[in-house]
């Protein structure tokens, strides 16, 4: 596998067992993932920016209900990986 790394977003309040299964079934495979552990008061859009655009693949993970939740932090994710 390249060093390209999959960038996985996912709504904390309804996607975090989601987001674990996948972070771990790719990692059980080899290939490099990043997940945005931070905070959301720790949140920077242009240290997510640069994860996002280094990241060969962007997922995010939209569980039933997430768009309902208003997640700012990852509608903001989202917005960016569509920019770059």
């Amino acid at each position: 596998m390249s060093s390209s790394a999959i960038y996985l977003a996912y709504c904390p309040q309804n996607s975090t067992i989601i987001a674990h299964s996948i972070y771990q079934y790719l990692t059980e495979q080899d290939y490099p993932v990043f997940v945005d552990l931070e905070p959301a008061e720790q949140y920077d859009i242009s240290i997510t920016s640069h994860l996002i655009a280094a990241s060969a693949f962007f997922v995010p993970i939209l569980a039933p209900g997430t768009m309902e939740l208003g997640t700012e932090r990852l509608s903001d994710e989202i917005a960016e990986a569509v920019r770059l």
